[in-house]
């Protein structure tokens, strides 16, 4: 099966689909989004989290979210596989934003979310924009 460095798939996928595909769940995900998160993931060196449903916490939905679930847009990237919300430990939100706005092309991010929308996590994806600048989304 499919190695993710430093990640578990049940942190990338929501509870529902790792219940149906266990670890197949990695069948899920865009290759691309999941290489900008592990780079990200080596370049601050900190604990990540984009799920931890797994060990009882409440964020479920914030990478891979299947077709049954009612969070976020009918249309939104986590439905293909191609976003995530993250946190990196020691990093706020805020600081963690700025840095990726002013350094995407390193990550391979082609889209974030307005920070006004997140104001505790980071939105990320890597969705086909046609476009050499950064998108910022207000969703």
């Amino acid at each position: 099966m499919i190695q993710i460095p430093h990640f578990e798939i049940h942190e990338l996928v929501d509870k529902e689909t790792y219940n149906a595909l266990g670890e197949k769940s990695v069948w899920m995900l865009n290759p691309k989004a999941v290489d900008g998160l592990v780079k990200i993931r080596k370049h601050f060196n900190k604990p990540m989290t984009v799920n931890n449903w797994y060990w009882g916490g409440k964020l479920e939905n914030r990478g891979y979210r299947s077709i049954y679930s009612t969070t976020g847009a009918k249309f939104s990237q986590h439905r293909v596989g191609n976003a995530w919300d993250i946190n990196v430990k020691g990093i706020s939100s805020d600081m963690l934003n700025d840095y990726l706005v002013k350094n995407y092309r390193k990550f391979g991010i082609t889209t974030i979310e307005d920070k006004s929308f997140t104001k505790s996590w980071t939105h990320i994806d890597f969705r086909n924009t046609g476009q050499k600048d950064l998108l910022i989304v207000k969703p």
